[in-house]
């Protein structure tokens, strides 16, 4: 239609009798929304109706206006029938609308009963557009058929494509359910009637009736005639159940390509009916591949909340449901007969072909789709690598570029064969390249078994030097046979158990202290010794990195220890007092390496400032440079009270006391000390790092170590300390 002709017509002006009803009409307030009040008429909209040519024009007055005295039309609606099209004219705001009646800006409370049409316009707008319902509901009715054409239009123009490429599909094969059935679907089962001696039963597998011996309803055995895995379920017992769903894939030619074709698939089982069982196998995607192998996915769908279909592309994610329908990378079972065909030509290059051929489950999708970015796949496949090929399409598994696949994988050929014999993974690989690197020789059954509980190299780290693999392997399984403990967790307890007894001072290079009997009861024995299992294994975990600590902390002693009537400096003795000073006053020296790191490279030392009269209960924590330069000193909560006012004084006695004591390579590395001291606190400066916790919250922390800083070079005289003391006592007195 065009809009200069339409404003052309006629316009509808509305008749004596509309303007006469519109006038004798009567408003009452009404509720017209919550708590909304408005003047509401019993009739709020009138329509006349008239076809000039082939063209129906609708005209739509409102009461309010016709009340004012206005006869013009608010929206003139035109309809062309033969063209299917409407246009409506905005009277009010002087422009096109392409929105349906219902779209209209008509008073929002208006409902049909408050719309007026006579008998006759009815008649003629009804027979004119061809529709069943009356008035505004009519014109609804068609506009909407006309704008459900326009979007099947439009949809069509993109389903075509896609039903064209569907059509190319092949029918499935003719044994197609009879092998979901039997190699898809991996639970089968034994079913027998219950008696005391249960002698026979029907295997799914087999479909045929067989021996059984010691059946007990769902317990896992194994059919004595096709020595397949079944679950045993008795007659009576079994009820009606469903097997678990599974994804099988069917490969097929497609053109000069293929197409990989995904089911979800289950068996249904109903009582009295278990040897003709229902398979529910029903299409979930499609994957179309071309020549270079580069997939276009299709899913089974709802498309567009109209229809459900093949759809291009992949399945949408919905909040409620998670995706749509199911994920198409799903590991299954592969249908193989068609395959012969496909692997001369499209898939000769790939190695798909023997992955399949190995019985393991894939995702075809995921190995086809990775062969662009991982080549190698296809050389692990022809070397029988099937399972390391698996786990190389998860990632990790690292494969050099060179000629030969041993040295790709860091190996050599014999263990390259090794691993192939055993259908080896990504950590029987790394057994034989830990095996390699370390010149062992280690038996494929340990290294199976190892692989079976997940145990790499690096967890034997803390024994290996005490035992060989084999009899790790073997004191594992003594230890599992004994204690019923999964061999992870066994190892996780030893190791426990060996720290435990280095803290204790144990020789745990014997064999009676690394080689327990029993390891549980050895755990618990060497717990029962320790003062505290959390404390002991902290202090052997900081131990492991910093073995030097409590060595230097004995070798100190001597040399930093001091005290007099007030107070005792005292140097600990091994981690754990560091650590248990730390609880007790409650700041990082707990939990911090920090401070260890420091002493193992004897950048500066811990010592407990304590009262003369209770050297057991926690004062203050002191770390100072090796010429008695104190860098902090800190009390509960990590704060300095003005108790250590008092003690000031006899900090400066004490590093005038260690002077005589000290070497010139303890003054080597105390400048080394105050070197990285200046270097820490100008980069802290440069980040600008604050304290963000406690009592110094906001202030600069390069700011509050200076503060903290007793150079030892200021030293007073033992007169000038004295002096010092007693002037705090009075200012304490006072106080």
């Amino acid at each position: 239609m065009k809009k200069a002709k339409l404003k052309e017509m006629d316009v509808l002006y509305a008749t004596d009798e509309i303007v006469h009803l519109a006038e004798q009409d009567i408003s009452e307030k009404k509720e017209v929304f919550y708590c909304k009040y408005e003047l509401v008429f019993q009739r709020e909209v009138y329509l006349r109706c008239h076809i000039s040519g082939d063209i129906l024009i609708i005209a739509i007055y409102l009461t309010r206006n016709l009340r004012l005295g206005s006869k013009n039309p608010s929206y003139e609606i035109f309809i062309d029938k033969g063209k299917r099209e409407y246009l409506t004219w905005d009277a009010v705001n002087k422009k096109w609308r392409t929105a349906r009646v219902s779209m209209l800006p008509l008073p929002y409370y208006c409902n049909y009963s408050q719309i007026y049409l006579t008998p006759e316009d009815n008649q003629v707008l009804k027979e004119y557009l061809g529709v069943t319902k009356e008035g505004v509901q009519g014109i609804e009715e068609y506009q909407e058929s006309i704008l459900e054409e326009r979007l099947e239009k439009k949809y069509k123009k993109v389903t075509s494509v896609w039903d064209a490429a569907m059509k190319l599909v092949p029918d499935l094969p003719k044994d197609w359910e009879r092998w979901v059935s039997r190699h898809g679907l991996e639970e089968h089962f034994i079913f027998y009637d219950y008696s005391r001696n249960v002698k026979e039963g029907y295997c799914t597998w087999c479909g045929k009736t067989v021996p059984v011996k010691n059946a007990r309803h769902n317990t896992f055995g194994t059919c004595i005639r096709c020595g397949h895995r079944i679950q045993y379920k008795a007659r009576g017992r079994a009820g009606r159940f469903y097997t678990k769903e599974a994804q099988v894939y069917l490969p097929q030619r497609y053109g000069d390509g293929l197409v990989i074709r995904q089911f979800a698939a289950r068996r249904s089982y109903k009582r009295g009916e278990y040897e003709t069982p229902g398979l529910l196998c029903s299409e979930t995607g499609r994957i179309i591949y071309g020549k270079d192998l580069v997939g276009t996915q299709y899913y089974s769908g709802w498309y567009k909340q109209r229809e459900y279909r093949w759809i291009k592309g992949y399945p949408s994610y919905n909040f409620f449901y998670g995706y749509h329908d199911y994920k198409l990378n799903n590991a299954g079972a592969v249908y193989k007969r068609t395959l012969p065909a496909l692997s001369r030509h499209l898939l000769s290059r790939t190695g798909f072909m023997q992955m399949v051929s190995s019985g393991h489950k894939i995702s075809p999708d995921d190995y086809l789709s990775s062969l662009a970015d991982a080549p190698y796949l296809e050389r692990l496949a022809k070397a029988g690598l099937i399972r390391l090929a698996l786990e190389a399409l998860r990632g990790g598994v690292e494969i050099t570029q060179s000629h030969s696949l041993a040295k790709s994988l860091g190996i050599d050929r014999n263990r390259l064969r090794r691993l192939r014999d055993n259908d080896g993974g990504q950590l029987f690989l790394v057994w034989m390249q830990y095996e390699k690197e370390s010149r062992k020789n280690i038996k494929d059954s340990v290294i199976q078994y190892f692989e079976k509980q997940n145990i790499k190299p690096e967890n034997l780290k803390f024994i290996v030097n005490h035992m060989s693999e084999l009899r790790i392997c073997n004191y594992l399984k003594r230890q599992y046979a004994l204690t019923g403990r999964n061999p992870s967790e066994l190892l996780s307890t030893w190791r426990d158990y060996l720290d435990m007894s280095k803290r204790l001072k144990r020789d745990i290079t014997l064999e009676l202290f690394y080689k327990p009997r029993n390891l549980l009861e050895a755990h618990d024995e060497v717990l029962r010794l320790c003062e505290d299992k959390k404390l002991t294994l902290q202090a052997a975990d900081i131990d492991r990195k910093y073995p030097d600590v409590d060595t230097i902390c004995k070798a100190i002693k001597e040399k930093y220890e001091y005290g007099d009537k007030k107070y005792v400096l005292l140097i600990p003795d091994r981690i754990e007092d560091i650590i248990r000073d730390g609880m007790a006053l409650r700041h990082c020296t707990r939990f911090s390496d920090v401070y260890y790191e420091r002493i193992q490279r004897r950048e500066t030392y811990i010592a407990f400032l304590r009262k003369a009269d209770r050297p057991e209960q926690a004062f203050y924590t002191v770390e100072f440079e090796p010429d008695g330069t104190v860098r902090q000193k800190r009390t509960a909560g990590d704060q300095q009270n003005d108790d250590f006012k008092q003690a000031v004084g006899f900090i400066r006695r004490w590093q005038k006391a260690i002077r005589p004591r000290l070497t010139e390579e303890d003054y080597r590395l105390a400048k080394e000390s105050a070197r990285l001291r200046v270097e820490e606190l100008k980069e802290l400066r440069k980040k600008n790092a604050r304290i963000w916790n406690g009592h110094l919250a906001g202030k600069p922390l390069a700011d509050v170590l200076e503060a903290d800083l007793m150079e030892a070079a200021l030293c007073m005289d033992e007169a000038a300390a004295e002096e010092l003391d007693a002037m705090e006592d009075e200012l304490m007195i006072a106080a």
